[in-house]
C-alpha cells in the first residue's frame, strides 16, 4: 500500500471510530455539537453536550491483533498529545458559550474486519 492510500485508510478508520463513539455518547444522552473541530493547529475529535455539561473527547482506534491483546495506553496517548488536548480545551473555553467541563478519552478496539468492537471510555481524564 502506498503512503497516500495508507493515510486515507487510516483517516477512514478514525472517522468510523469517531462515529462509534458518537453513537455511544448519544445512547447516554449527549448531543454531538462538533466533530473534528479545528482550534488553531489543533483538532478536537468530538465536542459533546448534555444539559450544561460540555465535554471534549479524544478518540483512538486500535486494531486488536489477537484476542485479549491490549496495547499500552501510554504509547497511544503520549505527552505531546496530552498537551495538545489541554491547549485545545483552553482555546475552546475562550470560544464556546459554555466552558469545556471535562476531557474524555475513548478507545475503540476492533478486529481487522470490524466485526468485533469494544469501546473503553474514560470520563474526565486528568492530563
Amino acid at each position: 500500500m502506498d503512503r497516500a492510500a495508507f493515510i486515507e485508510s487510516k483517516t477512514a478508520v478514525g472517522r468510523w471510530a469517531e462515529g462509534v463513539v458518537a453513537c455511544f455518547l448519544r445512547a447516554r444522552g449527549y448531543g454531538v455539537i462538533s466533530r473534528n473541530l479545528r482550534v488553531g493547529h489543533l483538532e478536537c475529535d468530538l465536542i459533546v453536550r448534555r444539559g450544561q455539561e460540555t465535554r471534549l473527547c479524544e478518540v483512538r482506534s486500535i486494531r486488536m491483533e489477537r484476542a485479549g491483546s491490549q496495547p499500552r495506553v501510554s504509547r497511544i496517548l503520549g505527552a505531546a498529545k496530552r498537551r495538545h488536548l489541554l491547549q485545545a480545551a483552553r482555546r475552546l473555553n475562550q470560544q464556546l458559550p459554555r466552558e469545556v467541563s471535562a476531557i474524555d478519552i475513548a478507545f475503540v478496539f476492533t478486529d481487522r474486519g470490524r466485526e468485533r468492537v469494544r469501546v473503553d471510555y474514560f470520563w474526565g481524564v486528568s492530563l
